[in-house]
Parts: structure tokens; C-alpha cells; sequence
């Protein structure tokens, strides 16, 4: 808990690793058990709104961007997914049932020493996978309100790339 309330942002950015790794699905399934059991009642919600009609995506950044992998394992009717910067465990993807479009900061060097084998677990399973990655971006490049890895022409092309996905996915 300290890692999360320092005030220095440096020592945030730094530690953030670990706390992504520390919370991830396969490293605390008690705690993804109950994180994706709350996230598929959202769906649930939302299916039973009015004019939803069948179009529920999810979008995630960072931790949520793992979690949006985590809800597209876990339910089928989410029909598109968007993480940032997110994982997720390679053995598992075939469960994915719907088109993922992923972004990555090629600085961000855990997730891009991963992501060759994710993107052939992926098209190995069939899953409708696209992965964006930007040169000489960092992990959380779209977060403006961390100077250290805020980018804002990677941010502004990847929002774009995201509403013309769930746009041409979801009607």
C-alpha cells in the first residue's frame, strides 16, 4: 500500500511492475476471482439495458488493461476488447471470443519480451488479435497525468485507433 500512496511519481512509475505483476489473474486468483466475478456483473447489467443491443466491449489501461483480458477470457459477451498495456497468460487466450486490439509502448520492456509469444498463442487459438506498439513510448504513455511516460502523439493515435475499432466491432 505504501508503493501506491508515494507522493514521489518517479518511485510510482518504478514500482508499478510490480504491483501489475503482484496483482496479475495468475499470480492472485483470489483476488481475479472476485476482481472478473464484479466485472461480469457489470456486463450483466449492461445486457439488460435498453439499447444496448448485444454491443458491450471493454477497455482497460494498465492493471484494467490486464483485466479487460481477464473479462474477454471470462465472458462471451463481451464483443471486443481494448487493453493498454495489459497481460495476460499465453496458455489461456483460446478462451477469447472476441476481435482484441492491444497497444503497447515498445520501452515497455517486460510486456514486449512477451509479446511474440502472446501474439502466437493468439493466432494459434484463432483470436482476432492486433497488437500497436510506439517507438520510444513507455508503459503508461497515455496516462497525462504522469510526466514520466505521458506520449501524448502515441496517446492520441492509439484513442483514435480505439474508438475506430469499437466502432467497426460493435456497430
Amino acid at each position: 500500500m505504501a508503493m501506491m500512496n508515494e507522493p514521489d511519481e518517479a518511485i510510482r512509475t518504478a514500482n508499478q511492475p510490480r504491483l501489475r505483476e503482484a496483482f496479475a489473474a495468475h499470480q492472485a486468483p483470489d483476488f481475479a476471482a472476485t476482481a472478473v466475478a464484479k466485472l461480469t456483473s457489470v456486463v450483466d447489467a449492461l445486457e439488460a439495458e435498453r439499447g444496448v443491443d448485444d454491443r458491450i466491449g471493454v477497455l482497460g489501461f494498465c492493471f484494467g488493461g490486464s483485466y479487460s483480458f481477464a473479462l474477454a477470457l471470462a465472458d462471451d459477451s463481451v464483443k471486443a476488447a481494448v487493453p493498454f498495456y495489459g497481460s495476460t497468460q499465453p496458455e489461456e487466450v483460446a478462451s477469447i471470443h472476441c476481435p482484441v486490439l492491444a497497444f503497447y509502448g515498445d520501452q515497455d520492456q517486460r510486456l514486449m519480451d512477451g509479446l511474440p509469444v502472446l501474439e502466437a498463442a493468439m493466432a494459434d487459438a484463432g483470436v482476432d488479435f492486433t497488437a500497436k506498439f510506439y517507438a520510444d513510448a513507455r508503459h503508461a504513455f497515455f496516462n497525462d497525468t504522469n510526466p514520466n511516460s505521458f506520449d501524448p502523439a502515441a496517446a492520441g493515435d492509439a484513442w483514435g485507433r480505439s474508438l475506430e475499432f469499437l466502432a467497426a466491432k460493435l456497430g
